[in-house]
C-alpha cells in the first residue's frame, strides 16, 4: 500500500496546486492569444474633421461629406456623413489616405462622385488617417449645373416604377455619366452640368429606354427641367 502526505491546502503532494498553476496558465496564453487576434481583425481609426463651403466662404449645412481611398472610385457603402448647421463634419475612417469629397445637390451643386460631375473647380482635400486627428480638411463647392427631374412610370398603367434606374451621360463622352434610381413616386432628381446629356433608363421587367426628345436635354446652370417617361412591359 503507498501513502500519499496530505498537504495543509488539502492537496497531495502538491497535485492540486500544480494542476490550478498549469490550468491558470493555459487560461492567461488563450486570452493574450485572443486579444492578439482580435486587435489584428479590427482594423485601426482616426478622425478626420472639416467644413463644406462654397466659393464664397459660405457654409453649406446641407451637404453630404464622403471619403473615397485614394486610387479607389465612389461606392455607396463608403463612409458617408452629413455636416452639421455650421457645414462641419466629422468622419471616423480606417488608417490610410482619403480623398474627401462633398455633394449638396439642394443648392445645384455638380455631385462629383460620378464622372459626369467631376470638375478642378472644386476643392477636395486629400488627408492621411493615423493616431494623430486630422483637422482642417475643408472642402469647395463652386461647379453648379442645372437639375433635371422626372417621373417614371409604367405603361399602360401609368403606376411609378420604384427603384428605376436613370443614368445620364455626357452625349460626347458617353462613358461620363451620373447614375441615381426613382423613390416610391417613380421621381428622379440630378445636377447636371450645361452640356447635351442623353438619358437611359431601366427598371426590372420593363423594355430600357433612351430618352432624348429626338436630341439630348441641355439644362441651363440653375434652371430645372422636368420630364416623363413611361417603360412599356417586357
Amino acid at each position: 500500500m503507498i501513502y500519499r502526505k496530505l498537504q495543509p491546502d488539502g492537496s497531495v503532494n502538491g497535485f492540486h496546486r500544480q494542476a490550478a498553476c498549469r490550468c491558470t496558465t493555459r487560461m492567461i496564453a488563450w486570452i493574450v492569444c485572443a486579444l492578439t487576434v482580435s486587435s489584428m481583425a479590427s482594423p485601426q481609426t482616426g478622425i478626420v474633421r472639416g467644413s463644406v463651403r462654397n466659393g464664397g466662404g459660405q457654409a453649406l449645412p446641407k451637404a453630404q461629406v464622403t471619403a473615397v481611398p485614394s486610387g479607389g472610385s465612389f461606392a455607396t457603402s463608403l463612409p458617408s456623413v452629413s455636416v452639421d448647421k455650421h457645414g462641419s463634419y466629422l468622419l471616423r475612417l480606417s488608417y490610410g489616405r482619403y480623398r474627401i469629397l462633398a455633394v449638396d445637390q439642394s443648392e445645384g451643386y455638380l455631385d462629383a462622385r460620378f464622372s459626369l460631375g467631376a470638375t478642378t473647380a472644386n476643392d477636395f482635400p486629400e488627408v492621411t488617417v493615423s493616431p494623430a486627428e486630422v483637422t482642417g480638411a475643408d472642402v469647395v463647392l463652386r461647379a453648379k449645373g442645372g437639375v433635371l427631374e422626372g417621373l417614371v412610370l409604367d405603361d399602360p398603367s401609368n403606376n411609378p416604377i420604384q427603384d428605376a434606374k436613370v443614368r445620364i451621360l455626357d452625349a460626347q463622352h458617353p462613358e461620363q455619366f451620373v447614375e441615381t434610381f426613382t423613390d416610391s413616386k417613380g421621381h428622379f432628381e440630378g445636377v447636371v452640368p450645361e452640356k447635351p446629356v442623353p438619358i437611359q433608363i431601366t427598371a426590372a421587367g420593363h423594355s430600357s429606354v433612351e430618352q432624348t426628345d429626338g436630341r439630348p436635354f441641355t439644362v441651363p446652370i440653375g434652371e430645372r427641367r422636368t420630364i416623363i417617361v413611361q417603360l412599356s412591359r417586357e
